[in-house]
């Protein structure tokens, strides 16, 4: 099994689901597409709702056609990425769409996620880049616990890459159209070929020896990439890029023998696809890690608790519970009034009025969410306090004393007292 995450998600929904579920495609007939997680319309609405340049994230994980992927680990699987991909963050956080194809011989989940997190309203990326460094773990732990084929098998290695690597190639592979081989791929499929009659010698054993066995039958290096040798024909002219495998800067012959080695075992049990339960241990302690160290930056940058408020505010928030008596409401809004006055608002409110215990309104591009809380928890319980009818004369008498201590005058401490 492996991961790929494609560079699309900067377009609308419709396309990015409707591509997943769509049964206009070659073999989905057949082997319709299946859902397995996720509301298609929700996704399609969330990623449409966004406002940011980048506003989902899709990507595949793809078995390869020998693996059997059962419902038991697909579960298993799903649960495990959402895990890595949303550490620290609660299931209302985030949307994700699961998507199960078939058509093309081979076991695929497709994923969709919108790229915003849905508590605080922003931008989310679960797969930032350099996202190989925590989800290569998780491909390793699930592949060598379910012995599955690992794309980073030495024996698994291609020669060259194939003609239909490309994405037009592909799709049309899939669709079922066969195109003709034209001459210059004719040509490409000749050189392949003659360097894997001289590597099946031990004439070649790396790239050097490779553009030496090139230079013998007159095509002359135009350049060496890092994993790609440009040729030209002399009798034609004709050039041809020849790329991967046996071509790439770091080839050795060794990968190639180690093929042959896994070849002869294929009876038994493979190195490379037996489980390992001392490799599945140190990947699944490390997977861990990889949780835990996303978590912590996920918690900081998306706080959901009024108690997670952001580093910089300097706001010390008191414990409000709305459900309490009046007299209660009166002991917070005395501690409210003095928050009010003692902290720094960070730019985040503005009182409507000039009197200290007026109402206060917040400036939203300046203050998180806990604190926006704050304050509608502050005016709830002022508006409560400012109802003479309901209040007696004790309650009367505490909010006296409360204006009173914080800079009202004189003669309004008396009219309230009287």
């Amino acid at each position: 099994m492996y991961m790929k995450v494609f560079p699309h998600g900067k377009g609308k929904g419709n396309a990015a689901v409707d591509y997943l579920v769509r049964l206009d495609y070659h073999g989905r007939t057949e082997a319709p597409p299946e859902v397995l997680r996720g509301d298609t319309e929700q996704t399609k609405s969330v990623i449409n709702s966004i406002n940011t340049k980048w506003k989902f994230t899709a990507g595949v994980l793809s078995w390869h056609p020998e693996d059997t992927v059962t419902v038991e680990q697909e579960q298993a699987l799903m649960e495990d990425f959402e895990k890595l991909a949303f550490a620290g963050l609660e299931k209302d956080s985030y949307d994700i769409l699961w998507v199960r194809h078939k058509h093309a011989n081979h076991h695929e989940l497709h994923f969709v996620i919108p790229r915003v997190e849905l508590g605080t309203g922003k931008a989310y990326n679960p797969c930032p880049p350099g996202w190989q460094k925590y989800f290569d773990v998780f491909r390793d732990m699930h592949n060598i616990r379910e012995e599955w084929a690992r794309p980073d098998d030495p024996s698994r290695a291609r020669i060259h890459t194939p003609e239909h690597a490309d994405l037009h190639s592909a799709r049309l592979v899939r669709y079922g159209i066969v195109t003709e081989k034209n001459k210059r791929a004719e040509a490409k499929e000749s050189i392949h070929a003659y360097l894997k009659n001289r590597l099946e010698q031990g004439l070649v054993l790396n790239r050097a020896d490779i553009i030496t066995a090139l230079e013998a039958v007159d095509l002359v290096i135009n350049r060496a990439g890092k994993d790609y040798i440009s040729v030209k024909d002399l009798e034609s002219g004709e050039k041809f890029r020849l790329k991967g495998g046996i071509y790439a800067e770091k080839w050795r012959f060794t990968a190639i023998a180690s093929r042959a080695d896994k070849e002869q075992d294929r009876a038994g049990e493979s190195e490379y696809r037996g489980a390992n339960t001392a490799a599945v241990s140190i990947l699944a302690r490390k997977f861990e890690q990889n949780i835990n160290e996303r978590s912590e930056y996920n918690r900081k940058r998306y706080p959901r608790d009024i108690s997670e408020t952001r580093e910089k505010s300097t706001l010390t928030l008191p414990d409000i519970k709305l459900d309490v008596s009046k007299e209660k409401h009166a002991d917070i809004y005395h501690e409210l009034l003095r928050v009010v006055r003692d902290n720094s608002w960070n730019g985040g409110f503005v009182r409507n009025s000039g009197k200290e215990d007026s109402k206060i309104i917040s400036n939203s591009s300046g203050i998180n969410a806990a604190e926006r809380n704050f304050a509608e928890g502050y005016n709830n319980i002022r508006d409560e306090i400012q109802r003479p009818e309901s209040l007696s004369g004790r309650w009367q008498g505490i909010r006296s004393s409360a204006r009173g201590e914080h800079g009202e005058s004189s003669r309004d401490s008396r009219k309230e007292s009287s």
